[in-house]
C-alpha cells in the first residue's frame, strides 16, 4: 500500500510548526503571528485545496 503524500501538505505542516516554535520562543500568540504575516489566509487556502 502506498501513502501519497501532497507536497503542499508538507510545506504547510512545516510552516505552521515554524510559527508554532517561534511563537514559542518570543511568546506570541500564534494566531497574532499569522495575522503580522498576512500567511493565514493562503494557508487556509492550500488546506482547501489539498
Amino acid at each position: 500500500m502506498q501513502i501519497v503524500v501532497n507536497p503542499g501538505v508538507i510545506t504547510v505542516v512545516l510552516y505552521i510548526s515554524e510559527i508554532i516554535s517561534m511563537a514559542t520562543v518570543d511568546n506570541f500568540d500564534v494566531e497574532e503571528l499569522f495575522v503580522k504575516q498576512n500567511s493565514y489566509p493562503k494557508v487556509i487556502n492550500v488546506m482547501k485545496i489539498s
